[in-house]
């Protein structure tokens, strides 16, 4: 796989994370994860590390382990990601099912771009 190639699908990735958490602003849902100290800079960096890590992970699956099944593999990095930090915030035995849902469509859909790009 092609560096040009790698950097073309993390900047898809990087765009489609920084477009979900000023969408969520802009409609009042604000990212969960976001603390009282944190700055717009301090997500959006956040949003570029992920995107290059999920980055990352998607061309090890579609340059080496194979092409087909990626809905099914972001839905389980999704819910790797998504339940714990949700269990970690709310510290309650029931979960967030909103958040939970709209966190994996995020990752899915990321995961999507990717397939795009990369596969």
């Amino acid at each position: 796989m092609s560096l040009p190639r790698l950097l073309l699908a993390w900047l898809v990735a990087t765009l489609w994370f920084v477009l979900w958490h000023e969408g969520r602003r802009r409609l009042g849902g604000g990212p969960v994860e976001r603390s009282h100290g944190e700055s717009r800079q301090t997500e959006w960096l956040a949003a570029v590390l992920e995107a290059l890590l999920l980055t990352m992970f998607a061309a090890l699956w579609f340059a080496s382990l194979g092409h087909g099944g990626w809905p099914l593999l972001f839905l389980f990095v999704g819910i790797l990601v998504e339940v714990p930090l949700r269990l970690r915030q709310h510290r309650s035995p029931i979960l967030p099912w909103r958040e939970v849902a709209l966190g994996l469509i995020r990752i899915i859909v990321a995961g999507g771009l990717l397939a795009w790009r990369l596969g």
